[in-house]
């Protein structure tokens, strides 16, 4: 399996972007499609490996996306 490293955009997404924590997957997705910033093809690998489920805060959110890529 080929490793991905998250983006900076991505963290900066999470981290500011999004205001309302806890979200789930969904409202990361549609805050996360909205925000030009992040490259096309980050976007689509994001949706594809966030789990589904509610994050509390963006930390939790990308401990998840990095703990699943290590596993993938």
């Amino acid at each position: 399996m080929e490793m991905h490293m998250m983006s900076e955009e991505v963290t900066t997404h999470l981290r500011e972007h999004i205001k309302t924590w806890p979200a789930t997957k969904e409202d990361i997705i549609q805050a996360c499609n909205n925000v030009s910033d992040i490259p096309e093809e980050e976007r689509r690998w994001f949706i594809e490996n966030l789990p589904e489920g509610t994050y509390n805060t963006p930390e939790e959110a990308e401990m998840v996306l990095q703990r699943w890529n290590v596993q993938g």
